[in-house]
């Protein structure tokens, strides 16, 4: 806790300190006590400049707060259209996703079908075919015989 009332009473070592530069900004009484307290730091220099914008006039003042809030209006309608889009690319980059994986792996499943048919039938395992079509696991089983995975 600073008590601001008793900045004078500071000695030259907590003087030195930023924190003391400050409680003197803002405590101070008169508009050449800020710019003295802000002078050479950039951050309290934007101090300076944010209290300028209130000391002005008040149509200024309705004028600059007028133009803050339209920034900052226009800042949260660009967040939320960025935030639509990503969400709608998620969205249709997720089906489109799911849709290419189905293709695949149906054209997948249908060319080791194949290769498994013609090797059956090389070997003249017919029964072992209309086994197959009939029963997954036994389909599952020729095909890791065959090393078709």
């Amino acid at each position: 806790m600073i008590e601001l009332s008793k900045l004078n009473e500071a000695d030259d070592y907590e003087k030195q300190e930023e924190l003391y530069h400050w409680a003197k900004l803002i405590a101070a009484d008169r508009w050449e006590d800020i710019c003295m307290e802000a002078k050479g730091n950039p951050y309290r220099e934007l101090v300076q400049e944010e209290l300028e914008k209130i000391r002005q006039d008040e149509t200024e003042r309705w004028l600059y707060l007028r133009e803050e809030m339209a920034l900052m209006d226009e800042r949260c309608r660009l967040n939320t259209a960025m935030h639509q889009g990503l969400n709608r690319g998620r969205t249709e980059g997720l089906a489109e996703g799911l849709d290419r994986g189905r293709t695949e792996g149906h054209t997948q499943g249908l060319q080791q079908m194949q290769i498994l048919t013609q090797k059956l039938l090389q070997d003249n395992r017919i029964e072992d075919l209309k086994k197959a079509s009939e029963d997954e696991n036994y389909l599952q089983k020729l095909m890791e015989e065959y090393r078709i995975l």
